[in-house]
């Protein structure tokens, strides 16, 4: 189409030509660059989006650690409560077994003449004379008779008028008679290896005599051996069997288990409420 024009019919051609390139040419450019800029668009909007959940994460995990901090305030003040509240229980519950403790060393203490059964064998300290003469209990006694060798061993044991006191001579009548079936007998071997009077002292020992009483229903076999079990002195401790011990006795109408049952219920009542 240029061939045979003059060199300024060209000119103008061309002119003319670039003038409907250039629009084409600057929308061209101008769409690569919008393309561009909506790439980095899109990109930067994926980003902050991911930032901003991350922020509002960010946010909830430090509403949930200063509901964390509150709480533990709150549950550590309930704890110094608690603690100064066990503080006191505790005061108290040692207040109580310390009482507990020397009410039992004092009846523990009486247990050591066990006053019914002696009565009932007509024990009169003082007053051998309303037993039977002094030579006609030795004589019965040599001869093997279990009732005599009981009565002579308690004379022995407490002494009075006219019979010196010699716990080992005691002892060895009770065991005569304890050998032979006597329940008297057999709890008073158990008090003497309780007390290590007249034998050397043997918790073991003890309870196995109180405990060969208890077998005859003798009401003080029954009130030692739950004593036995109740301070693991000789057995293991075992509160369930020396309650069973002490109520028997109590049943058979022994003023001293009786007594010590009552003492028991209220520290276990105490007990029990002093762990609330």
């Amino acid at each position: 189409a240029i061939l045979g024009r003059s060199p300024l019919e060209i000119t103008a051609t061309i002119v003319h030509e670039a003038a409907h390139l250039e629009p084409w040419s600057r929308s061209k450019r101008l769409s690569s660059q919008e393309y561009a800029f909506k790439k980095q668009s899109y990109f930067l909007g994926h980003v902050g989006n991911a930032q901003a959940k991350e922020l509002a994460t960010l946010r909830e995990d430090t509403k949930r650690l200063r509901r964390d901090v509150k709480q533990g305030a709150a549950r550590e003040k309930s704890l110094k409560v608690e603690v100064a509240r066990l503080h006191q229980s505790e005061q108290r519950l040692t207040a109580a077994v310390r009482d507990q403790k020397t009410r039992s060393e004092s009846l523990k203490a009486q247990l050591a003449q066990p006053r019914q059964d002696r009565d009932r064998l007509g024990w009169i300290e003082g007053n051998l004379d309303r037993l039977h003469d002094t030579n006609q209990l030795h004589g019965a006694a040599s001869s093997g008779d279990a009732e005599s060798q009981v009565r002579l061993g308690l004379a022995y044991r407490y002494g009075g008028e006219g019979v010196p006191q010699d716990h080992g001579q005691a002892a060895r009548l009770f065991l005569h008679a304890a050998n032979q079936g006597h329940p008297i007998a057999q709890l008073y071997m158990g008090l003497s290896y309780s007390w290590g009077e007249g034998v050397s002292q043997n918790d073991w020992q003890a309870a196995r005599w109180f405990r060969r009483a208890a077998q005859q229903d003798n009401s003080h076999g029954h009130l030692h051996l739950g004593l036995s079990y109740y301070y693991g002195e000789g057995v293991p401790t075992d509160l369930g069997e020396a309650i069973r011990c002490l109520r028997r006795a109590a049943q058979l109408g022994n003023m001293t288990a009786q007594e010590f049952l009552g003492q028991m219920r209220v520290s276990l009542a105490m007990s029990r409420h002093l762990s609330w």
